[in-house]
């Protein structure tokens, strides 16, 4: 009976350990803390990334408008120095 009397009372030991909810220590909920803090902190870093590719993309855009625009007013000025410089010719022709 002494024996009985050990193995159900190991069992039941054994079943209360197994059945309640292991609740997690300081250092295990420091580091899921740490965890949480590093995913946050690598989507920031990730959208960071992200919108540093949109300005990067539009600074490349503003500066190839820019130099499309200088580059229409050099192509419209030589044409008005070229036209000026045949009209002078034209007139020392004449």
């Amino acid at each position: 009976m002494k024996r009985f009397a050990m193995v159900i009372g190991v069992a039941v030991l054994a079943l209360a350990f197994l059945g309640c909810p292991q609740k997690d220590g300081p250092m295990e909920e420091a580091g899921e803390k740490l965890d949480d803090a590093a995913g946050d902190a690598s989507d920031k870093m990730e959208n960071v990334g992200e919108e540093l590719d949109e300005a990067a993309e539009d600074a490349g855009d503003a500066v190839k408008d820019a130099v499309d625009h200088v580059g229409d007013k050099v192509e419209a000025a030589t044409d008005e120095a070229r036209d000026a410089v045949e009209d002078a010719a034209d007139k020392i022709d004449d």
